[in-house]
Parts: structure tokens; C-alpha cells; sequence
């Protein structure tokens, strides 16, 4: 039998579930998860990755995006809620481009900034 084709990387929620899996059965080895993730999830992970989840705290599962199969930390957090915003009150109206947020997203910058050289915001130009 050959092995599967590389497959996508596990969501949060599937994550959970190989989380909660292994709580359930904590006599089960990585390799049994492993097939339990390929047969449940159709997507073949390592046994690293299974020990990975399996090590995790519980708050790493508490996200408000499930579907993301990374978590991030957010560098600029009042930029990106002002742009999470913008966006989600735009939405239903009109296709929002990449080139359209990264104009706002620029906008909220200065605003946030007031026009000022803010260190970390400002890559080095003066405006």
C-alpha cells in the first residue's frame, strides 16, 4: 500500500478532536491516532505532530477561528480589529480586493500613528 498524498494541515477543530481522542483513550500510541486522523480526517499527519496536540495546553484550542489550521500571534492587535471591521461592515456590499485592505489597513496605520514616526508601525520612512 502506498502512502497517501500530502494532505492539508489539521484545522483547530480537527486538532481538538485528536486532542480529545487521545483523552478519551490515553492508552492509545501516537502511531494508532495517526491512522485514526487518516481514517476520520482523510489527511496524514506525522507522529511528531500527533505528540505535538497531544502536548498542547487546553487555552491553545480556545480560538475564535476553528477552521485555521495555524494560530498567530497578532502584532498590531487595534490595527487588525479596526481592519477585521472595516471588512465584516463591507462585506455584504462590495468584493473586497487584497489591494483594497492593504490601502485600509495603511489608513488605519496613519491614523493610529497621528502622522508621527511610530517605531514599529514605520518600517524607517519619514512621512
Amino acid at each position: 500500500m502506498s502512502s497517501p498524498a500530502q494532505s492539508p494541515s489539521l484545522t483547530l477543530e480537527e486538532k481538538l478532536q485528536v486532542r480529545l481522542k487521545a483523552q478519551r483513550a490515553p492508552r492509545m500510541k501516537d502511531g494508532e491516532l495517526q491512522l485514526w486522523v487518516l481514517s476520520t480526517f482523510k489527511k496524514s499527519v506525522s507522529t511528531s505532530t500527533i505528540r505535538r496536540i497531544r502536548n498542547k495546553p487546553p487555552a491553545y484550542f480556545c480560538s475564535a477561528n476553528s477552521s485555521a489550521t495555524r494560530r498567530r500571534k497578532v502584532k498590531f492587535p487595534e490595527l487588525e480589529k479596526q481592519l477585521v471591521d472595516f471588512f465584516h461592515r463591507n462585506e455584504e456590499d462590495s468584493v473586497i480586493s487584497d489591494n483594497i485592505l492593504l490601502l485600509k489597513a495603511g489608513d488605519i496605520k496613519k491614523d493610529l500613528c497621528c502622522g508621527v514616526l511610530c517605531g514599529v508601525l514605520y518600517t524607517g520612512s519619514h512621512h
